[in-house]
């Protein structure tokens, strides 16, 4: 992990701002380094987000649970798709707002963004 949940100093915008989720660094050749659902769920978005999430994936889980991936490379999902827990859904990348290659991470609670770390 690295740059976990809570306020931080934002390194893009210089500014105070709170990191919602949970960033995963590449353990090496980043381009392949596979992205996986963390729950079974259906895909809500699969788009391209470039000023801030980059490549971006949304799956909702049911239950008020959505979990999200952003700075993504390639997204092998689409809207509509039906994904399992740990089927493969997208390689890391350096997509959107970044200063590196990286996943974000996300869990939204009933509409509100908590520490995602309860959810791995």
């Amino acid at each position: 992990m690295s740059s976990g949940y809570g306020k931080r100093m934002h390194p893009k915008l210089k500014r105070i701002h709170m990191h919602a989720g949970h960033d995963f660094a590449p353990l090496s050749d980043f381009w392949n380094t596979e992205v996986y659902a963390t729950a079974n769920g259906t895909v809500k978005k699969s788009i391209n987000l470039p000023k801030t999430y980059g490549q971006y994936i949304e799956i909702d889980h049911g239950n008020g649970i959505i979990s999200t991936y952003s700075h993504l490379d390639e997204i092998l999902v689409s809207e509509g798709d039906l994904v399992s827990k740990k089927s493969k859904i997208a390689t890391i990348g350096s997509s959107g707002r970044v200063t590196g290659p990286h996943l974000h991470f996300e869990i939204i609670l009933f509409g509100t963004k908590i520490d995602p770390l309860q959810f791995l």
